[in-house]
């Protein structure tokens, strides 16, 4: 539906219209009888997901690269490092974070929109932040000794890069070879997550705390994936695998 396949031969694309209502009778019936909608968008891609018309992005994808609060409860219930935090409701569940967690602390907003993670070093500074959301999610803010992003479409790793942590995100990437020898075991780990949950077009940003590799944030996949020796248009790589018949 969004125009980023429009180029690709055996795609046809509608666009994004504000509401269902907004197409044709037959532009529904081609919605109806496709195969797989790609690109549905965030509007659409729940009432495709209710008639349980396939979709690329995944709704899981859209779901958790949006959420941070849905991120949260699916690394708590896989039992995935990610740092210790909580999920706070209300005044009296924000003021019992300086009993339960320790300083620094990053504050984050439910959604996963720029800007909305504060770091705080005091506990004034750190409810501040708090009363600005609800719910919150303020986890810990450990020395992070490494950090690397990985991008996974349709279950596998198509790109890795390395940067330096910050708490919108990280800066700095440099391209890595996904095969890189110390990045095997994470990337292999990765291609089952991301298998498991669905999560068929998603960025994945990790952090080396102490000896352990802890989640991050699940995030929006860039559009030009930098390798080392090119440069990988993921719109481009979507486009080769429908024509190859593997999405």
């Amino acid at each position: 539906m969004a125009p980023f396949l429009r180029s690709c031969q055996p795609v046809l694309t509608l666009g994004i219209r504000p509401a269902m209502g907004d197409y044709s009778e037959e532009e529904l019936r081609l919605l109806r009888q496709a195969d797989r909608v790609f690109f549905p968008s965030a509007r659409f891609v729940t009432l495709f997901q209710a008639i349980d018309k396939p979709t690329f992005p995944s709704a899981a994808s859209y779901l958790y690269r949006r959420s941070r609060l849905h991120q949260q409860i699916l690394l708590k219930v896989l039992a995935i490092p990610h740092g210790k935090s909580r999920i706070c409701f209300g005044p009296r569940q924000k003021e019992r974070i300086r009993d339960e967690l320790r300083l620094p602390v990053e504050v984050m907003a439910p959604e996963t929109l720029p800007g909305r993670v504060h770091l705080a070093d005091d506990w004034a500074k750190a409810l501040s932040y708090a009363a600005l959301y609800n719910p919150v999610i303020v986890r810990e803010a450990l020395p992070v000794r490494d950090c690397v992003r990985l991008t996974l479409v349709r279950f596998r790793c198509i790109g890795a890069a390395r940067g330096a942590y910050a708490p919108n995100g990280i800066t700095g990437l440099t391209p890595l070879k996904t095969d890189d020898p110390s990045l095997v075991e994470l990337v292999s780990e990765n291609e089952k997550l991301t298998l498991a949950v669905g999560l068929d077009d998603i960025a994945i940003d990790w952090g080396l705390v102490d000896d352990t590799w802890q989640v991050l944030q699940f995030t929006r996949p860039p559009l030009r994936i930098e390798t080392p020796g090119h440069t990988l248009h993921r719109h481009d790589y979507i486009c080769s695998l429908i024509e190859a018949g593997a999405v």
